[in-house]
């Protein structure tokens, strides 16, 4: 997580915004972003995340992953399946009602990708998404 908030603050300083102002801009609540930035809170929720980034005009992936993880999106049929497994992901998350940390949505997300890009797919392998999403977010109902 503290190299999210080192990218969110590097984006802040490189674009001359302040907390108070990006929370405005990305409509969340008053110190949300301020408490996960000053560690008072361990992980922001992914809709907030989705919030800064588009607020900062900066793709999900490269704030959650950081540039590092270019050579895995480096082509557009790359960066289609990342976003189609990352809305695998929060779909799931959401129909099932599933309060999921970043680090495990991050986790999930990246070994989703990481599997479809070396089996050679250029779309989520539904079957394994379904059991990897299963196995990292067991139902509680």
């Amino acid at each position: 997580m503290n190299q999210i908030k080192e990218r969110i603050e590097t984006l802040l300083k490189d674009q001359f915004i302040t907390i108070k102002d990006l929370e405005t801009k990305a409509d969340l609540k008053e110190k949300a972003l301020w408490c996960f930035l000053r560690g008072k809170t361990q992980s922001p929720k992914i809709d907030t995340l989705v919030a800064v980034s588009k607020a900062l005009s900066c793709p999900l992936e490269e704030l959650v992953f950081g540039k590092k993880e270019e050579v895995l999106l480096e082509s557009a049929q790359s960066k289609d399946l990342f976003q189609s497994v990352f809305s695998t992901v929060m779909s799931y998350i959401k129909k099932e009602a599933i309060l999921a940390s970043t680090d495990a949505v991050y986790k999930t997300v990246m070994e989703l990708y990481v599997y479809c890009i070396e089996a050679g797919h250029s779309d989520v392998d539904e079957k394994f998404a379904g059991y990897l999403l299963k196995k990292n977010f067991p139902a509680t109902k």
